[in-house]
């Protein structure tokens, strides 16, 4: 299973929480905008086009030997962070009103919780891969 070295997700942690708390603060579609790019640019290309990334790899090297995080849940955690970011920008641009700022809220209070140490993204993929094992269990056994 491939893995991302944790410094890389806490540093794409640390700066989602960064750039949409700024938005909320500031109100800013501009800002919102840039998280919308950034966040799809690191999902579709990987950690290697993350800005996050690419300054934690200027100021830390990072440990072969340390911790890691499988790949595939960072990446199903950065599908989620996108899409309710996407949404929250989308809502904003369409009607304008506080509503829009709620999904963007959400990724804000998950990855604060996320840096804390509670992954909820985490915890919806255990979710998932449960849910989609009984339905292959039960069409296999149909």
């Amino acid at each position: 299973m491939k893995a991302i070295p944790l410094g890389f997700v806490k540093a794409n942690q640390t700066m989602l929480v960064f750039l949409t708390l700024s938005s909320l603060v500031f109100q800013s579609a501009v800002l919102l905008a840039v998280t919308v790019m950034i966040a799809w640019i690191s999902l579709l290309f990987g950690p290697k086009a993350n800005p996050a990334v690419m300054v934690y790899r200027r100021f830390v090297s990072p440990d072969p030997e340390g911790e890691t995080e499988a790949a595939e849940l960072a990446r199903f955690n950065q599908s989620i962070a996108a899409v309710l970011i996407s949404l929250g920008f989308v809502l904003h641009v369409v009607f304008q009103t506080w509503a829009a700022w709620l999904p963007v809220l959400m990724v804000t209070v998950a990855a604060s919780a996320a840096l804390l140490g509670y992954c909820i993204g985490c915890v919806i993929y255990f979710q998932y891969k449960k849910v989609m094992f009984k339905l292959k269990k039960k069409r296999s056994s149909a």
